[in-house]
């Protein structure tokens, strides 16, 4: 589960996108786009308090495993994750919101 805090959204921000878009960052996972067609996203839920919206979202992240030891009947696996967040824009590209990941 990925839970996501866009802080600062005002009037301005909600009158420029549309109710039908869904307010969260896009993701790509190892330079592969996440969404639902691919099962690596599915969007939950969304909450607005103030200028403050948190979106809920289940995800099934590929890991790119690596054998970093192997000592029979031992093996240590290495998995590593490369997160992107895609920029938030509003209709013609007008106003953007840079995301940053805290982990």
């Amino acid at each position: 589960t990925f839970v996501q805090h866009i802080n600062g959204w005002n009037k301005q921000f909600r009158e420029a996108f549309d109710e039908k878009d869904r307010k969260f960052f896009r993701y790509r996972f190892n330079d592969e786009e996440a969404h639902g067609d691919n099962g690596m996203v599915q969007f939950r839920k969304t909450e607005e308090d103030r200028q403050i919206i948190t979106s809920t979202l289940s995800v099934k992240a590929p890991l790119d495993m690596e054998c970093h030891v192997e000592r029979f009947p031992f093996v240590i696996m290495k998995a590593s994750l490369e997160v992107e967040l895609c920029t938030l824009s509003t209709k013609g590209n007008k106003e953007r919101l840079r995301p940053s990941l805290c982990l």
